[in-house]
């Protein structure tokens, strides 16, 4: 699908007019250098921040369908937020935004920072430094936020500012000027929001040379999200390995030992980098259920159906540990899979085909071995049916012969 959707939406907090797109993003040139912080629990600035992040924590779903710009085609988008770990920042909380026909494949996030300025909290909005500002190793993890890949302050992009003040139970604000786009004819945008514990409302707008608006909502309206559950399901085992569910029709039974299972999967480091993809090879990925793969697949996919789509989080002692792989994967490497099962079937009965002979083996008196061969059994059948013909020739023959005198007796 190459199709495009322009959103407006203050949840972006940049570019408010959102490309959404359902491909993965896959960022081969993002940096490739070692994680800059291990995975660690969201930092605070004090209590009153702390409870706005745990108001915001959780998936929204618009409570109407939003409108592609240029068409009068609605969609229903959610938005994931959770607090998480930046190294160099506090208050800082990861927001995620898809299709709600789309969970897996999320058109937008970035970072959310809530900022103590002398004239009070600020929510101000940062990118990814990645090409369209996609951290693909990110995606999903605002469902199990402890397994968020390391990221630090250097890796953000400022986009914008907006004061806030407390009114009603809500943290509202908007933009005291106009930032500058490009997007959607526009070269000028303004946006305001408010929060709430059951509400999220944004109205991004955008505004051509001449001041006259060109996409957003109307005066006065504003897009809204309510709490909801989308159907994403994360565990997390003991020892690390994170399973992401996502909402899909399964079909068939799970797997069983031996099964050939086909999927397609791109394979992240926590940088982004991709070190694999089966979509890039054009080619799925087959195997025998039960095939010894790394621990974590193994373990993760032991109930492999038809239609499953999955973002598995291994941790470095469930995949290729110290030594690495191929020179792709460093070591001690935690890897990032998304993956979506296309097909389960038992495999083919294996090709039967007669031997020539069927070779025992036979001790000579001397202590020699020998084999003995035996032929296939449609051969020694014909082999037995012409020896009786021969003899019953010979028989019929002997019959034919002219009887002899008998010897005379001895004297």
């Amino acid at each position: 699908m190459n199709t495009s959707l322009k959103l407006s939406s203050v949840a972006a907090m940049t570019m408010f007019a959102w490309t959404i797109a359902p491909a993965f993003a896959q960022d081969k040139q993002a940096d490739a250098a070692q994680p800059v912080a291990v995975s660690h629990e969201p930092q605070w600035s004090d209590a009153e921040a702390k409870a706005v992040g745990a108001m915001l924590a959780g998936s929204w779903k618009s409570t109407s369908a939003i409108t592609a710009t240029g068409t009068d085609k609605g969609v229903d988008v959610v938005l994931g937020i959770a607090p998480v770990y930046v190294s160099g920042m506090n208050n800082a909380m990861y927001v995620e935004m898809a299709r709600a026909d789309g969970l897996n494949r999320p058109y937008r996030h970035l970072i959310w920072h809530l900022s103590k300025m002398k004239d009070g909290w600020h929510l101000q909005s940062f990118e990814f430094r990645r090409t369209g500002g996609m951290l693909a190793s990110a995606v999903g993890l605002w469902a199990e936020p402890s397994a968020f890949p390391p990221v630090a302050m250097d890796d953000l992009a400022a986009t914008m500012d907006i004061p806030l003040k407390s009114e009603g139970g809500k943290l509202m604000g908007t933009t005291p000027v106009g930032y500058a786009t490009s997007a959607g004819g526009a070269v000028e945008m303004t946006s305001s929001v408010s929060l709430s514990a059951d509400a999220i409302e944004f109205a991004d707008r955008g505004f051509d040379a001449s001041g006259k608006q060109v996409w957003g909502p109307a005066p006065n309206q504003t897009y809204a999200f309510a709490k909801a559950d989308v159907g994403i399901k994360a565990t997390k085992s003991d020892r690390g390995l994170v399973v992401i569910n996502y909402p899909s029709k399964l079909s068939g039974q799970p797997a069983k030992n031996g099964d050939l299972v086909t999927v397609n999967y791109a394979g992240y480091l926590e940088n982004g980098t991709v070190f694999d993809s089966s979509y890039e090879r054009s080619q799925p990925f087959q195997y025998a259920q039960g095939t010894k793969l790394i621990e974590g697949w193994t373990t993760a996919m032991a109930d492999a159906q038809v239609g499953m789509k999955r973002r598995l989080v291994v941790p470095a002692a469930l995949a290729y540990g110290e030594r690495g792989s191929r020179g792709k994967v460093p070591p001690m490497a935690t890897l990032i899979f998304d993956l979506e099962v296309t097909n389960v079937e038992v495999p083919p009965p294996p090709s039967v085909t007669e031997p020539i002979s069927t070779p025992t083996v036979i001790t000579t008196p001397g202590g020699t071995k020998l084999n003995k061969a035996e032929p296939p059994a449609e051969i020694k059948e014909k082999m037995e049916a012409d020896m009786r013909r021969r003899m019953e020739e010979r028989a019929k023959k002997e019959a034919q012969k002219p009887a002899q005198p008998a010897p005379a007796a001895p004297k």
